[in-house]
């Protein structure tokens, strides 16, 4: 049984990573989702909720983007990099000076991830990358950290073309789409704007 569970997270994780992967190449997305993954999008827009900031530097409120029988997911919020944070190494290729975290609460009965998709600062491509964050358990709940940083001109996400900071992401708005995803694929997504 644990050989099952270690090659499930072994693949699941091999999916993000492919995705991840993939999302850097691509320069365009259709917004074309099934109808089971429309009834999860509809239903963050029912279950939208606003609380207080937990750091008022950010600007920016909690709020559940998603609340179903599988998995609630919360943005926490936009704020400067904290560097005295865990990172997990990541920070040893990259340098952001903004990031972006949620909280996944796993309901469901298979491991979770989140991948990020078509993140803009106003109009301008941004790219993210993993600070903190795995695979979250069925019953666990997991702060998910990024870093945003600049794609180069050809839209790769390889070497700097300025930068993204925090002055800019709190005139501008950090948008996107947060994806939930198991091993057999993406179970719902939802849109957000930090955009006041």
């Amino acid at each position: 049984m644990n050989t099952h569970r270690k090659a499930g997270c072994a693949v699941l994780m091999a999916l993000l990573l492919g995705s991840v992967a993939l999302a850097g190449c691509k320069k365009e997305e259709t917004a074309d989702q099934p109808e089971e993954n429309a009834a999860a999008v509809s239903e963050s827009t029912a279950a939208e909720e606003n609380t207080k900031p937990e750091n008022p530097e950010a600007g920016t409120e909690k709020t559940v983007l998603l609340d179903t029988d599988i998995v609630q997911l919360t943005l926490n919020g936009v704020s400067p990099f904290s560097a005295g944070q865990n990172d997990d190494g990541t920070t040893k290729t990259a340098d952001p000076e903004v990031e972006i975290s949620f909280d996944v609460m796993n309901k469901g009965e298979d491991e979770i991830v989140l991948d990020l998709r078509d993140l803009k600062v106003g109009e301008t491509p941004v790219k993210r990358i993993l600070m903190a964050g795995d695979v979250a358990a069925p019953g666990d709940t997991m702060t998910f950290r990024y870093g945003i940083l600049p794609k180069d001109a050809d839209g790769t996400g390889q070497g700097e073309a300025g930068s993204v900071s925090w002055e800019l992401v709190s005139e501008q708005g950090l948008t996107g789409t947060v994806r939930v995803m198991n091993i057999e694929g993406e179970l719902a997504q939802a849109e957000f704007s930090t955009a006041g």
